[in-house]
C-alpha cells in the first residue's frame, strides 16, 4: 500500500536510480523529509487539520484494501489509485494523497485542505511536483487516530501502523495505569494506550526521528505521551509499568544487506526481541503485564523453551500464540518487494540475499508469535497455534489464560469447574461412499485449531453444550456410552482441551 512517486523538488531530482522522469515509480535513495519542520504547525493548524482529515477513516481504507487483495504493491497500486479517482467525496481524495502515494491537482488539494495547503507545504508535509501536489509522508487512520510516518523503503524510515501493529492493538486491554511502548516508531501504540485511558504513557525508540514523529502525532491526537530516545529499556531504567508492549525489529539481516534499525533484528532476526525479553523483568510492576510481537526462525529448541530461558524466571504466566509458519521463499519475496516495490534489479538482489541467508542458516520456516506474560498465579508456560494471530484479541487471550490456569487444577477442583465448548465450535461429519464416518471439529473464532476427532470425542464435547460442570459433562458422556471406563483419561482429555482452546470457562 505504501508505494512512492517522485517529482521535481526544489528544481532538482532527489537521488534515485535510475534517474526518474515525472511520474516514474521511485522509492530507492529517496531523501526523507526534515521532521523538524513539523514544529512549524501550530496547535490551531493541527485543530484545522484534524477537522479536514475527518473523512479519512479506517472503513474508507478497508474499501481500497479489498481491491486486488494479496497482490504486490507494484501490481495493485496503480489500479487502486485509478479506482480511488472514481470514488466521490473528500475522503477518497485524502486517501489518494496521504495513504496511496498519488498526486493531486492543486484544485483537488485546495478542495480538501483549503487554507492549510501553504501551511502543510511550509512544514514539509506536502510538496509541489511536476504533476501537482504530493505528500512527503504517509498519514493513516488507526483506531480513531491519525498516524504520520515515513513511506517504507530501503533507507531507514520511521514506521507507522502495519500488520503486526494491528495484531498487538487487538491484544491490548482497554486500560492500564502506567504503560510503556518499546520501539514506538511513529508512536502508534503509545497513542492508542493514551487514548484508551492510561494515566502515564512512555514511548522509547533508538531513532531520534521516530521520537520527533511520535511527539508530533501526540500533538495531532491531542494526547500526552512521554517520548524518549534510547535503546530498548535504557530510557526507563528504574521505572515500573503495568503494561509493556513492543514489536521490536525481527527481520533477519543478511551480510549482503545494509542493516536497517527499523527492520532488522540481527542475523537470526529475533536477537533484539530476545534481548528485550531478558530485560523485561526490570520494568514490570508486581502485577505488570507484557505483550510482545516478533517473528523467530524454527530451531531445534522449541521457541517457548528459548523464551523461558531468556526471561530468566519460572514464576510467570506465559502464553504464546504462534501463527502459521512462513517458508523461506515467501519470506524472501515479502521483504525484498518491500525494499524495492518496483520489483527491479534491487528486488532480485534482495530476494536472493534473504533466501540464501535463510538456507545457509538452516531456517526452513519462520514463526510469527505473540507473547503475553505476567506474574499472576498459577504459573505456567503454554504455546497455542491459532489459524492466525488476528484471533488472539484481548478478550480471547484473557479467556485462554483462564482456561490454561484451570487445566492445572487438581482432579477434585477441576470436576467442579463449569466449562463449555468454544462458542464457534462445530462438529462436521462426512462419510465417504462405503466408508466409515469422519468427524471434524471446526472453529471460526478463538485460538483452537481445526482438527479431525473421533465420534466419542464429539459425544464428550456435546455433553458440555452451552455450559456444564466437568462432573456433569463426564456424567452425560457416561450416560451416552454406558460404560465410560476410568475417569482419569477423561480428565486428561478435559485438561488437553482446555490447553488447546477447545473447552473454555462457561
Amino acid at each position: 500500500m505504501f508505494q512512492w512517486r517522485v517529482g521535481v523538488v526544489g528544481g532538482r531530482w532527489p537521488p534515485c536510480s535510475p534517474k526518474p522522469r515525472p511520474g516514474d515509480w521511485c522509492s530507492l535513495g529517496r531523501v526523507l523529509p526534515d521532521v523538524s519542520r513539523l514544529d512549524l504547525l501550530s496547535d490551531s493548524d493541527l485543530e484545522a487539520l484534524r477537522k479536514a482529515l475527518s473523512p479519512l477513516t479506517a472503513d474508507l481504507i478497508a474499501r481500497a484494501e479489498a481491491v486486488l487483495p494479496g497482490s504486490l504493491d507494484a501490481v495493485r497500486l496503480p489500479v487502486v489509485q485509478a479506482w480511488w479517482r472514481h470514488q466521490p467525496g473528500p475522503g477518497p481524495i485524502l486517501a489518494r494523497l496521504f495513504a496511496y502515494a498519488d498526486h493531486l491537482t492543486v484544485a483537488e488539494a485546495e478542495q480538501v485542505l483549503g487554507g492549510l495547503l501553504p501551511r502543510l507545504s511550509e512544514a514539509g508535509v506536502l510538496r509541489s511536483t511536476a504533476e501537482g501536489v504530493s505528500s512527503a509522508y504517509v498519514l493513516m487512520p488507526f483506531e480513531g487516530l491519525l498516524i504520520l510516518s515515513d513511506p517504507f523503503g530501503p533507507d531507514d524510515p520511521v514506521m507507522g501502523p502495519g500488520a503486526t501493529t494491528y495484531e498487538l492493538a487487538r491484544a491490548i486491554p482497554n486500560s492500564a495505569a502506567r504503560a510503556l511502548d518499546v520501539g514506538t516508531g511513529a508512536g502508534t501504540l503509545a497513542l492508542l494506550l493514551a487514548k484508551r485511558g492510561a494515566t502515564k504513557v512512555v514511548a522509547t525508540d533508538l531513532s531520534p526521528r521516530a521520537i520527533t514523529l511520535t511527539r508530533f502525532n501526540a500533538r495531532l491526537a491531542n494526547v500526552h505521551v512521554d517520548a524518549r530516545v534510547g535503546d530498548l529499556l535504557a530510557p526507563v531504567a528504574g521505572e515500573q509499568f503495568d503494561l509493556v508492549v513492543a514489536q521490536p525489529p525481527f527481520v533477519v539481516r543478511p551480510a549482503a544487506i545494509d542493516a536497517k534499525t527499523t527492520l532488522h533484528g540481527g542475523p537470526q532476526g529475533d536477537e533484539l526481541a530476545f534481548r528485550l525479553l531478558a530485560e523485561l523483568d526490570g520494568v514490570l510492576a508486581p502485577q505488570g503485564r507484557a505483550l510482545v510481537r516478533f517473528d523467530s526462525p524454527v530451531l531445534s529448541t522449541p521457541l517457548i523453551a528459548r523464551v523461558r530461558t531468556a526471561l530468566g524466571r519460572d514464576d510467570l504466566r506465559l502464553t504464546m500464540f504462534l501463527g502459521p509458519p512462513v517458508s523461506p521463499e515467501r519470506y524472501a519475496s515479502a521483504y525484498a518487494s518491500a525494499m524495492d516495490p518496483r520489483l527491479g534489479e534491487d528486488y532480485r538482489r534482495y530476494a536472493s540475499a534473504y533466501y540464501e541467508h535463510l538456507l545457509a542458516h538452516g531456517f526452513e520456516r519462520t514463526t510469527p508469535s505473540l507473547l503475553a506474560l505476567d506474574r499472576r498465579p498459577p504459573h505456567y508456560a503454554a504455546a497455542l497455534r491459532p489459524p492466525n494471530l488476528a484471533r488472539a484479541d484481548a478478550a480471547t487471550i484473557a479467556l485462554t489464560e483462564t482456561a490454561l490456569a484451570m487445566a492445572g487444577l487438581d482432579d477434585s477442583s477441576l470436576l467442579g469447574v463449569r466449562l463449555r465448548t468454544q462458542p464457534s465450535a462445530r462438529v462436521v461429519q462426512d462419510q465417504p461412499l462405503g466408508g466409515e464416518p469422519n468427524f471434524h471439529l471446526r472453529f471460526t473464532t478463538g485460538v483452537a485449531e481445526d482438527q479431525e476427532i473421533g465420534e466419542s470425542v464429539a459425544v464428550l464435547l456435546d455433553g458440555f453444550g452451552e455450559g456444564a460442570t466437568v462432573s456433569a459433562g463426564l456424567s452425560a458422556f457416561a450416560a451416552a456410552h454406558g460404560d465410560p471406563g476410568p475417569k482419569e483419561p477423561l480428565l486428561r482429555f478435559v485438561r488437553d482441551a482446555l490447553s488447546k482452546g477447545i473447552l473454555v470457562p462457561a
